[in-house]
Order: structure tokens, then C-alpha cells, then sequence
């Protein structure tokens, strides 16, 4: 048995589209009921072991809702710092498709000393911005670091992206308004990244997967706490009645991707655009004092008359937002709630059972199918946080 859990995803194609798509899940949803009965400080301690993928962001979203429960405010650049490390987080899982998984689908050897430098600057990058403060306790840091070796520190992860990535400087890949201006940079780039978005084009699944889904509203915490009073929330979440997507391409914006969303919509080589463009975007958001247009995260806290204070921490993680409810009570958790972007997004009726049933079929001779192909790659691009199986149904 997998203690993370797993997807089952069944499709039904035939030679023009999916008939029917079926998703299960085994995820352990409620685990982290494990905290209750625990004292906070314990709690934040073991969360990020429990749930060790993207356990910055849900260390992140854990401590804020703690704060948010017991009315404590963050003091100094704690919140800008949490963000940057989250940044990173987000930067390494983004990374590790284009290196680890983009390679697979090109037929060529996956790019693992890459993430090891990755990994490497990744490390050396949380040791420069913490200095052992605990910036994800309750309040924070007591008083500003000194930070010191940071534009060193991104300028190796800029240099590395030039190269392995864009073939350019990441503000200048950010610069392209056209679908133009991006067919020249596919002509004249030789990266793994350039090779993925010429191979989904030259086998015409630009805009295979496109379908009709509205990207998660941003919700208050009014709103967030009725949602989270809802039966089996935590397994099939919806708002109002209706499925949404949450996740890295419905929080990225850029000029080019404004053109390629007319053409594509939500398909396949907007989704890959898309996952670059964030790339590229939070390399540029890695110091705190450049983070002036961090996330506002939501204040103040609901107490009871029972002394019981609730509240709601959010982070943007990797796969999407991440949302944790917390009650707390003389230091001591007596419930927990987690609403991961994989519950949002792999949802019996979300995005990505509305892709799978939009793959491209044949419309003319030059179509080539591959159901199968396609579902894996749709499904590595809205990206689930475990494993899955894929079962193709004849």
C-alpha cells in the first residue's frame, strides 16, 4: 500500500475524442488529523515531514493559519521571506518536470546532474535566507536578518536557466508578446524546454486537452470557512455548486501568454508555456526586498465563546493553492483541515477530466492519436502531488 495514496484515471478513446473519463483516489486527505490533541509548535515541526511534498508551501499555509487562530501578526520581512523560500520550492518542482519528465517524452536521457545543481543552489539559497531564524513559528523572525550572498546565489540559478532552459536571459524570454516572436525563439533555441513546445506543435497537440474550466476564485475567509464546512470537502472540493482549476497556469500572466490563450486556450503548449513563464518570473522573485508585490494574505481571526480561536493560512504552492484551517485552543489543536490543488484539479468532474475528454483526435491525415501519450502528458501538466495509473479502455 502507498502511503501517499495514488490516482486511478480511466480513459475510453476511440479515433476522435475520450468517451468517458473516470478518476479515483486514494489520497490520505485527512491525515493531517494527526495533529489534533498536539501542542502547535510540535505540530509545525512535523508537518513538513508528513507532507514532504512542497513542504515549504504547506509549512507556509500551516503557520499562517496558526497566526491567524491565536490574532499573532508576522513581524518584520517574515511574510516576504516565506514567500521567496515558497518561490524556490515552486522553482524546483517546475524544474524537475522540464529535466526529469519532458526528457522521457523526447526520447532522450533525463537531466539529473541538472536538478542536482539545482537542488545544490536550492539548499545554499535557504541557508543565506534563514540563518536559522524560524521564520515558519508562530510570529517569525524577532529581528531582520542580514542577508548577505543572495544575488550571488540568483545569479547562479539566471545563469543556469540561460542556458539549460531559455537560451536567454529569463527577462528577455519574459519580453516575447507574439506567437511570432515565439516560433523564432523555437527556430533558434537548442534546450530541452524549446524541443518540448516544438514537438507538441509539429505533432499538432497544440491545443489537445482544451476544454471549458474556470480557474478558482479568490475567496475570503468567510467564504473559504463555509467551503471548508462542506461534506467530504477535503476529498471532491467544489464552490457553489461547480468543479474549478487551481494551479500554475491559472495564476500565470504574461503578454504571451495572453495571445497564445486566444489561439489555444487552455491546451497542451499553453499549460507547458505557461509552466516556463512561471519559471521564468520567480527567478526574478527570490530576494525579499524585491518582493514589494508579494501575496496579501488574509488577517485577523474567528474566536468562539469558548476561548477556541480558527484560522485560514494560504500558500501558492507548486500544483496550485493550498489552503489550511486550523482551531486551536490554549496552544493546542483540536482541528485541522487541508484543501490541496490536487483534490481541486483531479476532481471526478474538474480540469482534468475535462482535458482527457478533449484530446486531440484525427481531423485530417496529419493527426496522429496516441491517446495515451497525450492523457500522460496532460495529466504531468496539471501536475497531481502522487503517483497514478493510467488505464486506457478499449
Amino acid at each position: 500500500m502507498n502511503p501517499e495514496g495514488r490516482l486511478s484515471i480511466q480513459i475510453n478513446p476511440d479515433k476522435a475524442s475520450v468517451n468517458r473519463v473516470v478518476i479515483r483516489s486514494t489520497r490520505p486527505v485527512y491525515a493531517c488529523r494527526v495533529f489534533k490533541g498536539k501542542p502547535v509548535a510540535e505540530s509545525l515541526a512535523l508537518l513538513p515531514v508528513l507532507f514532504s511534498v512542497c513542504g515549504t508551501a504547506q509549512s507556509c499555509a500551516a503557520v499562517r493559519a496558526c497566526e491567524q487562530a491565536q490574532s499573532v501578526t508576522p513581524v518584520n520581512r517574515t511574510e516576504a521571506i516565506r514567500d521567496c523560500l515558497v518561490n524556490m520550492e515552486t522553482l524546483r518542482e517546475h524544474l524537475w518536470q522540464v529535466f526529469l519528465d519532458w526528457p522521457k517524452f523526447l526520447q532522450m536521457d533525463i537531466k539529473q546532474q541538472i536538478m542536482v545543481e539545482i537542488r545544490a543552489i536550492q539548499s545554499t539559497y535557504q541557508q543565506a535566507l534563514l540563518l536559522d531564524q524560524p521564520v515558519f513559528s508562530v510570529g517569525g523572525i524577532k529581528q531582520p536578518p542580514e542577508l548577505t550572498g543572495l544575488d550571488k546565489i540568483t545569479g547562479q540559478l539566471s545563469e543556469l536557466l540561460r542556458q539549460q532552459v531559455f537560451g536567454c536571459p529569463p527577462e528577455q524570454w519574459l519580453s516575447m508578446d507574439s506567437y511570432s516572436q515565439l516560433l523564432n525563439w523555437l527556430e533558434h533555441t537548442q534546450t530541452i524546454a524549446a524541443d518540448m513546445l516544438k514537438k507538441i506543435i509539429s505533432l499538432d497537440w497544440a491545443d489537445s486537452g482544451r476544454c471549458e474550466i474556470t480557474a478558482l476564485p479568490e475567496l475570503d475567509n468567510s467564504q473559504l470557512s463555509a467551503l471548508l464546512q462542506q461534506e467530504n470537502v477535503a476529498e471532491q472540493p467544489q464552490w457553489q455548486g461547480q468543479s474549478y482549476e487551481t494551479s500554475s497556469f491559472t495564476r500565470t500572466q504574461s503578454p504571451l501568454l495572453k495571445v497564445l490563450k486566444q489561439q489555444y486556450g487552455n491546451g497542451l503548449l499553453m499549460r507547458m508555456t505557461a509552466r516556463l513563464t512561471e519559471i521564468a518570473q520567480l527567478s526574478l522573485k527570490l530576494v525579499p526586498e524585491k518582493s514589494a508585490d508579494s501575496e496579501q494574505h488574509n488577517s485577523g481571526s474567528s474566536h468562539s465563546n469558548t476561548g477556541v480561536g480558527t484560522g485560514i493560512g494560504q500558500a501558492a504552492a507548486a500544483r496550485g493553492q493550498l489552503i489550511h484551517q486550523v482551531s486551536i485552543l490554549n496552544n493546542q489543536i483540536i482541528d485541522y483541515q487541508i484543501l490541496a490543488p490536487t483534490e481541486w484539479n483531479f476532481h471526478p468532474e474538474g480540469v482534468v477530466a475535462g482535458a482527457l475528454a478533449h484530446l486531440q483526435g484525427y481531423t485530417d491525415n496529419s493527426k496522429t492519436f496516441n491517446p495515451e501519450l497525450q492523457a500522460h502528458l496532460i495529466i504531468k501538466a496539471i501536475d497531481p502531488c502522487v503517483a497514478y495509473q493510467l488505464e486506457i479502455e478499449a
